[in-house]
């Protein structure tokens, strides 16, 4: 008996493979189809066409005017089969500050330390628009004279809108 070489062995075990696969799928395209049948393309295509058509009737909707029809089909298959609608693109944020930036002001609040270890605590408010300070002011923690109290930073007419800020006393 003439013995195999092991590539000779390793092909035959491939063909026996292949026939093993080949007759199982004949087998199985034999058997009967399990579940629900599928919905003809005539219907498919209707779903599609009323949802372009009209791109404000949802599923539900769709759904009851195939039941006027007489054609029953579930609401889950009509979403299925409704053309998804695009929504437009909404404004990015660099366009959002693009088209505002006459408007906006930063307003800002810190705290700085002297070489001298004093605290100065810094008020301040820049327009966006040209960069420029509307508003600054510097003080050391004292309390502020009466005078001072009621003063208003009033931001000069931009755009359109007058915004005054008021400084109440504590």
């Amino acid at each position: 008996m003439a013995k195999l070489s092991p590539t000779r062995k390793a092909g035959h075990r491939d063909r026996l493979a292949s026939k093993r696969i080949s007759t199982l799928l004949e087998v199985e395209k034999s058997w009967p189809r399990i579940g629900r049948p599928g919905v003809p393309k005539e219907i498919r295509e209707l779903i599609r066409s009323m949802s372009s058509s009209n791109i404000l009737w949802g599923a539900s909707r769709i759904h009851a005017e195939l039941l006027k029809l007489g054609i029953e089909v579930s609401q889950g298959t009509a979403a299925k089969y409704m053309l998804k609608h695009r929504k437009p693109p909404s404004q990015t944020w660099r366009t959002f500050l693009e088209n505002h930036v006459k408007q906006l002001v930063s307003v800002d609040f810190f705290v700085v330390p002297t070489l001298t270890f004093r605290i100065l605590y810094v008020f301040l408010v820049l327009a966006h628009d040209r960069r420029r300070i509307v508003h600054f002011n510097v003080t050391d923690g004292r309390p502020v004279q009466p005078p001072e109290m009621g003063k208003i930073i009033a931001i000069p007419k931009v755009g359109g809108l007058h915004h005054q800020y008021e400084r109440c006393a504590a």
